[in-house]
């Protein structure tokens, strides 16, 4: 390795391990100075019941500070009233604005994994037949939304049993088909969409808009 390259990979450390100290300073000073009491919840467990009829969905959420936290949701979408057939695991940042964890007002940013099977409508461009083409994907993706949680059944559960409500927008990037463009083309629809446009209409785990209701159990 050369003297210059040697000094410009030292330099890039250095500036990486500044950046990394300038975040993670404020968060250690804010949980020094900001920690609730030891009696506090810190774990959330969560299920969202009213989506059951398309998807299965389970997280975990903890608290780090007094209004943060870092959690993850699996959810298993089923096909029946999507497109979309496969898993998605999402992990989100949670930034309480109202009051401390684990209630009132946040926003939340996340990024998720996506792996799923579509089945799309296509056509032969020179015959006109159709053909179904199963087209499977694993992807990427980010958004964020803003939400509320407060307790429900407070003196019959203790206050540990929550609701929690959020809307937000993402975007989950769509790996380009393989199928042969040059043979097939999407069929269009009454209003010219296709199921390449469905990739972004919900309720699907790719569409734009996304929403949570789940029922949440802190301890």
């Amino acid at each position: 390795m050369s003297p210059t390259i040697q000094r410009c990979y030292a330099r890039g450390l250095r500036l990486a391990g500044f950046m990394l100290a300038m975040v993670l300073l404020p968060n250690v000073m804010l949980a020094q100075t900001t920690e609730p009491k030891a009696t506090s919840p810190s774990h959330i467990f969560s299920l969202s019941p009213a989506e059951l009829f398309y998807k299965t969905q389970l997280g975990y959420e903890r608290r780090a500070g007094a209004r943060n936290s870092f959690g993850v949701l699996g959810s298993y979408y089923y096909g029946n009233v999507g497109v979309n057939e496969g898993w998605q695991i999402t992990g989100f940042y949670r930034r309480f604005l109202s009051q401390q964890f684990p209630t009132g007002f946040y926003v939340q940013a996340q990024a998720s994994v996506l792996n799923c099977v579509q089945e799309i409508h296509l056509a032969d461009t020179k015959t006109r037949q159709p053909y179904n083409f199963d087209y499977r994907a694993t992807s990427g993706g980010a958004g964020f939304g803003f939400g509320y949680r407060t307790p429900l059944l407070r003196q019959l559960a203790q206050g540990r049993l929550l609701v929690n409500a959020l809307l937000g927008v993402r975007f989950q990037h769509r790996p380009q088909p393989t199928y042969d463009a040059n043979i097939y083309q999407p069929q269009t629809g009454f209003l010219g969409e296709t199921d390449e446009n469905d990739w972004y209409m919900g309720p699907n785990p790719s569409s734009l808009p996304h929403g949570l209701l789940s029922l949440d159990y802190t301890f």
